[in-house]
């Protein structure tokens, strides 16, 4: 299968996930500092579903061993996901149904989102 290559607007969709997981690893908890290596933003559902692909409620900021747990175990991961945000794992199968926006559409609503993330951390 090839690979789906990272864009800016993914880029942004990380950042967005971090911040608003307080830069911590939702499945551990080890805490880490913007701009820290070894924090990631894990896609829930596959990138390949491009309606959810920037949806923030698709991601979750996991540290690399967790996100490669994720990866080596996926139904431990989604028994623990769906434990730990009920109904959001439902939510984002029936997502990858609609149609996408167009990705200056998406790229707005994650420019917004981060902006009130920040507004928020900062008051």
């Amino acid at each position: 299968m090839a690979r789906i290559r990272r864009t800016s607007l993914d880029r942004l969709w990380a950042e967005v996930i971090k911040l608003r997981d307080n830069y911590t690893c939702q499945r551990c908890g080890k805490k880490y500092k913007p701009g820290d290596r070894g924090l990631n933003a894990a896609h829930v559902v596959s990138r390949r579903y491009r309606a959810t692909r920037y949806l923030p409620a698709a991601g979750v900021a996991l540290c690399t061993g967790c996100h490669l747990f994720m990866h080596a175990r996926p139904d431990e991961f989604r028994w623990w996901f769906e434990a730990k945000y009920p109904f959001k794992y439902s939510f984002l199968l029936e997502a990858t149904k609609w149609k996408p926006k167009s990705l200056e559409e998406e790229r707005r609503i994650l420019e917004e989102t981060r902006q009130v993330l920040k507004e928020g951390k900062a008051s």
